[in-house]
């Protein structure tokens, strides 16, 4: 295998791992019913989530059409823009309504609603192997160069993304 594409599937999957371990400590911490914790975790995805949401969308998923189409290269697509309305419904939920069981049960679903599209996605690393050089090279600069810009996931949704997201 590549020692590129070594390298960046290690490091994918590791970012998944990371996330699913943030978004079910995150459903812990609504279960204590621990706001500041909440608010926190949420946070440091948000940080996580922004610069590999935009690196797979600007790179990854439009490589990975010539495999997949069209068709589930959207769904991926719209899988990012239902995460982001989920962060700001789960966010809300943290700022307004957080002393309300019904609303953290909201809160928890919605965490509950992300965690397929982290499977979903890290599944996607096989076909980085049928990468060629040049599409691999162009994942690697477009992450180095998110990571380096590091937007925050609101930020990037509402402020550099074009695609609109889910409203919750």
């Amino acid at each position: 295998m590549n020692p590129f594409i070594k390298k960046f599937s290690d490091e994918f999957t590791e970012e998944h791992r990371t996330i699913r371990d943030m978004l079910l400590d995150l459903i812990t911490h609504i279960i204590q019913t621990d706001r500041q914790a909440c608010m926190e975790q949420l946070n440091e995805l948000a940080i996580i989530t922004g610069p590999h949401f935009r690196y797979e969308e600007e790179s990854l998923y439009p490589i990975l059409t010539r495999f997949y189409g069209d068709g589930y290269i959207n769904k991926l697509f719209t899988d990012h823009d239902m995460a982001i309305g989920r962060a700001f419904a789960i966010d809300r939920v943290f700022k307004e309504e957080f002393d309300k069981k019904e609303k953290r049960t909201e809160a928890i679903n919605h965490v509950r609603g992300l965690l397929p599209h982290v499977s979903d996605c890290q599944g996607l690393i096989m076909f980085a192997e049928k990468f060629n050089d040049d599409e691999i090279e162009q994942v690697i600069d477009t992450k180095t160069r998110v990571l380096k810009e590091n937007y925050h996931l609101i930020d990037w949704a509402t402020n550099i993304r074009e695609r609109r997201y889910c409203r919750f």
